[in-house]
């Protein structure tokens, strides 16, 4: 959805290491709920439709995201997690 411009809701970082993947894009194209709190939910999702900026995020791509998500099971592993 980034690399095409559009807006995410994701889980927050409880549920989600979303640092690892979004970092400075939080509260700019990505937007954090708790995905059991259905207020939480529609804050997110009504602060993905208000922001109205859809320039695609060209980092983006399967690879990267495989090579971050290895990065992130390697840090949990090594906290002993």
């Amino acid at each position: 959805a980034l690399s095409c411009g559009l807006n995410v809701v994701v889980s927050s970082e409880e549920f989600c290491p979303i640092n690892t993947y979004f970092g400075d894009l939080i509260n700019k194209k990505v937007f954090i709920c708790n995905p059991y709190d259905y207020l939480s939910i529609r804050k997110a999702i009504n602060d993905a439709i208000k922001n109205k900026d859809l320039t695609p995020i060209s980092m983006f791509n399967y690879e990267l995201a495989a090579k971050q998500t290895v990065k992130a099971y390697l840090n949990l592993i090594s906290k002993g997690i």
